[in-house]
């Protein structure tokens, strides 16, 4: 556990996150979300990252840390030793659960703006005005490179005029900036389709975090039936790659050392001779041949055969993964252990590049901007010492201070020399995106305008706030995205006091010289400049629209949640069916009534095909849940969307009623009726919620 927290904690992007952003946070943003009611695991986090890096003492022990962990996982309980890759991922996953970013409402654009402009030739000539309701125009959001306020710095004027010293736009987007890879994968979740001959499933659009931004990737496996040609294709997002240091599977043009040494047809006796053999020899396996193993194309043959739905059978077939979209940080997990019929760890050393560790063979993109930035150096390594089943974790990292590399063994600390962590017997690593152009684009625009110096003798006149959040990304990310002001505003340019209650601490003061060198690096999603003498009441920045609206939605949440648990039972009569629904829609409307956006049209398509079809592999409660025809009626006439699914019982894979001929003992031919079995009975291995309420909360 120490070697993983070690590595989390020398994670730039991470740490300047948890240092700068904590206003961001959601209970710093008095958001009670839904999904939150649990416990929290990003407060002790927030803590750890913050003692860590406070200097006051030598040691620290992250007790509370740990204790949510297992809170969170009942696989941490106890004292015995856990794997340290599956003790990463659980906290990664759940703080990615918890830091969503928030969301914003519907796109408009009012014909004033409250904040003001700023008018470097005339800075007497500024005031706030506030935002009136009236008629309220759709806006496009436009978001790319070289982009101000909605178009290109060269057409800006075409697109912006000042009425009475306020800013306004034709074409405004307001949404948060996003990293590339979050704002893609949704968006490929979205817009995918079927292609001849191929089935294509895309990867599941969630809500973007600060952890999702970091290390989210998104991987490609594509399956080709050696029979009729039809291919499988499916994304799937990652935050970390396990890749196998032996590939056992049948290797197609196979020429990689590391995929040469094992033919033995995976016994006992065999898994066992090759783990010694591994350890006893010198092979010198890289890196990257375990990448190329891993993305090489392999046959499914054998028990590996892959069922072809169109052939309805077992075919050969064969398998390649790409990566589609690379992370800012890549964490890359060696399978160093084995669970066949002999469990055992493979001892075989993988030499690993500390710098300039080269993606692009592995990746599939035309975007040049990704391919050009497809380098990354090393910043943090866990290491086993020891024998499957037992042994001891070490972290290694460098110190993005002092540049210095350390090794940390629970309370010692040793400093290493890089040529030392090279020869180390590597189980996890951590590498950060390298791009030059950015980092010389940093230290320029730093140097120039905001050396600390030039920050005490700047006039406030000549100021002008950025959002932290985006800040935080441009200091640490390759591709930061658009400025985006709209992490702190509200989409009519003012404060939404009932959502945002710390907005000095969500922005930071630049001058506005520096501001229009980042806009002509990066451009805006059509945020408003934000002069810093418009905070010098906050009351005057408060939003009358959004006063208005939100007074409007806590009535709409209250009479929802009233209708809903009306509406709602825990069990259905003879000859009525259930209805499924996507679990992720339903938190979302949770979320909602707790105070979040409204979740939009309903969406099945998490557990159906686009044929209609359910998916494989789906689960009960945390795939899809099931509603009484009343509540399905009353959600689908507000919210819309669908497709409409029903099953005479709770189970997805269960036959279609509409084949069934319909009579008046056709639901009853199981040990329990519908009548009868109760919702928390059907549910009990898949909800914590209490048996005596109803199933759709």
């Amino acid at each position: 556990m120490n070697a993983a927290l070690q590595a989390l904690s020398n994670t730039p992007a991470l740490v300047e996150y948890f240092k700068t952003c904590e206003a961001f946070i959601p209970e710093s943003r008095r958001v009670e979300y839904a999904r939150q009611k649990n416990h929290m695991l990003v407060e002790s986090f927030l803590h750890f990252i913050q003692t860590m890096w406070s200097g006051k003492s030598a040691i620290f022990s992250p007790g509370y840390l740990v204790s949510d962990v297992k809170k969170c996982n009942d696989m941490f309980q106890g004292s015995a030793q856990q794997d340290s890759q599956e003790f990463l991922r659980c906290i990664l996953d759940k703080l990615h659960e918890e830091l969503t970013y928030p969301r914003k409402y519907i796109t408009h654009s009012p014909s004033t703006s409250s904040i003001p402009s700023h008018d470097e030739k005339s800075p007497k000539n500024r005031h706030v005005q506030l935002p009136h309701v009236g008629p309220l125009s759709t806006v496009t959001p436009i978001i790319g490179p070289k982009v101000q306020n909605g178009t290109s710095k060269d057409s800006a004027k075409s697109t912006s005029s000042k009425k009475n010293g306020i800013v306004t736009t034709s074409s405004v987007s307001y949404s948060s900036s996003r990293s590339s890879i979050s704002s893609r994968s949704v968006q490929s979740s979205e817009n995918s389709s079927m292609t001849d001959n191929a089935e294509v499933t895309p990867a599941k659009a969630t809500n973007p975090s600060v952890i999702s931004d970091i290390f989210e990737g998104t991987l490609e496996s594509r399956v080709r039936c050696l029979i009729c040609r039809r291919e499988y294709i499916k994304e799937d997002k990652f935050f970390d790659l396990s890749i196998p240091i032996d590939k056992k599977s049948k290797i197609i043009d196979d020429d990689s050392p590391s995929e040469k040494s094992s033919k033995d047809g995976g016994s006992a006796f065999g898994s066992f001779v090759d783990s010694i053999g591994g350890w006893l020899s010198n092979r010198n396996i890289k890196l990257q041949d375990c990448l190329a193993s891993f993305c090489a194309t392999e046959e499914l043959t054998g028990e590996d055969r892959y069922r072809c739905t169109q052939c309805d059978a077992l075919n050969d077939c064969r398998k390649t993964f790409k990566i589609t979209q690379l992370p800012e940080t890549l964490c890359i997990h060696l399978k160093r252990f084995r669970y066949d019929s002999y469990s055992s760890k493979i001892n075989t050393y993988v030499q690993f590049p500390m710098e300039d560790l080269d993606m692009m063979p592995f990746l599939k993109s035309t975007d040049q901007t990704e391919l050009r930035n497809a380098k990354y150096d090393l910043y943090a390594m866990v290491r086993h010492r020891g024998v499957f089943g037992g042994g001891h974790y070490i972290g290694y990292a460098k110190h993005d201070q002092d540049g210095s590399w350390y090794e940390y063994d629970d309370t010692y600390v040793t400093r290493k020399a890089p040529a030392d962590i090279a020869k180390m017997e590597a189980y996890i690593l951590f590498y950060k995106r390298k791009a030059l152009h950015r980092e010389e684009d940093r230290s320029r625009i730093l140097t120039k305008y905001m050396s600390k110096p030039l920050m005490q003798i700047y006039d406030k006149a000549l100021m002008v706030y950025i959002s932290r959040l985006w800040f935080c990304r441009w200091k640490c990310f390759s591709n930061p995205g658009p400025i985006s002001n709209h992490d702190f505003l509200c989409p009519h340019g003012g404060i939404n006091v009932a959502t945002t209650q710390n907005v000095q601490a969500m922005v930071m003061p630049i001058p506005r010289i520096a501001w229009d060198a980042l806009v002509d690096l990066y451009g805006t999603d059509g945020s408003p400049i934000v002069p810093i003498t418009a905070f010098d009441s906050e009351q005057e920045m408060d939003c009358s629209i959004c006063a208005i609206e939100e007074c409007e939605l806590n009535e709409r949440r209250r009479r929802e949640d009233a209708d809903v648990s009306k509406l709602d039972s825990n069990m259905i009569s003879d000859g009525q069916m259930w209805y499924l629904i996507g679990a992720d829609w339903l938190k979302e409307w949770h979320a909602f009534k707790a105070g979040d956006k409204p979740p939009g049209p309903i969406k099945n398509s998490q557990f159906l095909k686009d044929n209609g079809h359910p998916r494989a592999g789906m689960k009960r409660g945390t795939d899809y849940r099931g509603i009484n025809h009343n509540v399905w009626r009353y959600l689908h006439n507000i919210y819309g969307g669908g497709p409409e699914f029903v099953r005479c019982t709770l189970d997805l894979y269960a036959p279609d009623p509409k084949t069934i001929q319909a009579n008046s003992n056709g639901f009853k031919n199981g040990p329990m009726s519908p009548k009868k079995m109760t919702a928390h009975q059907l549910h009990q291995h898949h909800t914590h919620h209490s048996p005596s309420r109803p199933i759709f909360h």
